[in-house]
Order: structure tokens, then C-alpha cells, then sequence
């Protein structure tokens, strides 16, 4: 990739996808305050899916948003945002992480927390 010289394919692995409602519903609806940190290479879409039953209970969310197409069938910056507000959350902050001088911000850290919810420090 242009925009990233030192990056290249080494390898692929197979793992098993199993929904975070079935693996950690328990403790997400035990927790006080529980916050999703979502760090999954363009399935950002597919985590919020498989955690439908969980994400009333979820406060705060951490996504990784791409402006442009990183990974194969990832949604965009725009794209996802509109889903997250759709499922209850106001964008709290916004942090770019991968720029680059001839793409710019490539990628983005993105804070949200659920609509009424204020997190104290």
C-alpha cells in the first residue's frame, strides 16, 4: 500500500467468529458501566451486529473509523457513524491516527458514549 510502505502480507490464520452476545452477555449486563472496544480490522460493522442483544446495556463504544477503504468490504467513516448514532450513541471525541502527507487522516480513534449517559472522571 502506498500509504503504508512498511506494511505487507505475511500470512493468514483461521479463527472461529463467535457473537460477543453469546460470549460475554453475562458480564456486560453484570457490569456497572460496560464500554465496547472495537479493534477489528474492517469488521467494525459485523462486532456491532453480533452484539445486537448486548448493545442497550454498552455505554461507551471505542471504534477504529477509516475515511478511506483499508480492508475489503469495510464500512466508511460516514457509514458508520450514521449506524452508531442510529444505535444510540453521540459521538464525545475524535482522534486521528494514520495520516499520511500525500492521503491525509487514513484512519481515526473515535470515542462514543450512549445518548443521556455522561461519564464521570
Amino acid at each position: 500500500m502506498a500509504s503504508s510502505p512498511g506494511s505487507r502480507y505475511v500470512d493468514s490464520e483461521k479463527v472461529k467468529i463467535r457473537r460477543l452476545s453469546t460470549v460475554a452477555e453475562d458480564d456486560i449486563r453484570r457490569a456497572r458501566s460496560p464500554f465496547l472496544k472495537m479493534d477489528v480490522q474492517g469488521y467494525e460493522d459485523q462486532v456491532l451486529k453480533g452484539a445486537a442483544r448486548v448493545l442497550p446495556a454498552i455505554k461507551g463504544l471505542e471504534v477504529e473509523l477509516s475515511f478511506a477503504p483499508l480492508y475489503k468490504d469495510q464500512w466508511l467513516i460516514e457509514d458508520m457513524l450514521k449506524e452508531i448514532r442510529q444505535l444510540g450513541f453521540y459521538l464525545h471525541s475524535i482522534k486521528s491516527f494514520f495520516r499520511t502527507e500525500t492521503d491525509g487522516d487514513l484512519q481515526a480513534e473515535a470515542i462514543f458514549f450512549r445518548t443521556g449517559y455522561f461519564p464521570r472522571k
